[in-house]
């Protein structure tokens, strides 16, 4: 992210969270917060980090033109499960594709950030990334010349009646991507909502509150581990 520091008080301000999470002072979970949301006051144990005016406007403007070029990169649709995101699509975050609680060196680095929808987002963030410290078990699109048709085939049918997505591993990597990523569940709703309109547009919301949480903020990770689950048992329930 380096490159997009067009200012002198840009540099400053991303050199300053670089130096707090090499220095062990706040953890890669804590720096990527303070980079997101700066202007909500951040308190590590009995540290307090505030950030001035002008830091404030750094982040934003860095997080701004990163994402543009993450939606442009990978046009614009989540790099696992391949829906569209953004305002005509789902919600999505910056994913960091090798997880930055274990790789805190990468988490300022554009080449480890990619487009991830909410759902694939939580899916990776709790049986992914706890454990991936030398291999990741699923697809990496961050990799030179990845291919997502090696790994996984993408099929969308519509009807006036339904829309139906299915998603066919073609080796070992896709298959744990399907399964660890929870897929079978997104072409179950995804059906599902097709034939329901309430029910469509009660997920709609669902996924517009789940876009707006912060999934390094406590309070946020608690919401969203029940808007989870409240989804899985509506969808579970409608779906047997």
């Amino acid at each position: 992210m380096r490159s997009f520091c067009a200012e002198e008080v840009d540099r400053a301000a991303l050199a300053r969270l670089a130096k707090m999470l090499a220095d062990g002072a706040i953890t890669s979970g804590q720096a990527w917060s303070c980079f997101s949301q700066p202007d909500k006051l951040k308190k590590f144990g009995e540290q307090e980090v505030t950030f001035s005016v002008a830091e404030v406007k750094a982040y934003g403007a860095i997080r701004k033109l990163a994402s543009s070029k993450l939606f442009e990169k990978f046009k614009g649709a989540c790099v696992y499960c391949r829906r569209p995101v953004g305002r005509y699509g789902y919600s999505w975050h910056i994913e960091h594709v090798w997880p930055k609680a274990l790789h805190p060196h990468k988490t300022f680095l554009m080449s480890n950030l990619a487009i991830g929808c909410v759902d694939c987002n939580r899916w990776k963030g709790v049986r992914v990334d706890k454990t991936a410290a030398q291999a990741l078990p699923i697809i990496d699109p961050t990799q030179p010349k990845f291919k997502y048709s090696s790994h996984l085939g993408y099929v969308q049918i519509s009807t006036e009646d339904l829309h139906l997505i299915k998603y066919l591993a073609k080796d070992p990597l896709g298959e744990k991507t399907h399964e660890l990523l929870n897929f079978a569940e997104i072409e179950r709703f995804t059906l599902i909502d097709s034939m329901n309109g309430g029910l469509a547009q009660l997920h709609s919301e669902l996924r517009r509150l789940l876009g707006a949480c912060d999934p390094e903020d406590p309070d946020d990770a608690r919401l969203i581990d029940l808007l989870l689950k409240l989804r899985g048992s509506i969808y579970h329930v409608q779906g047997t």
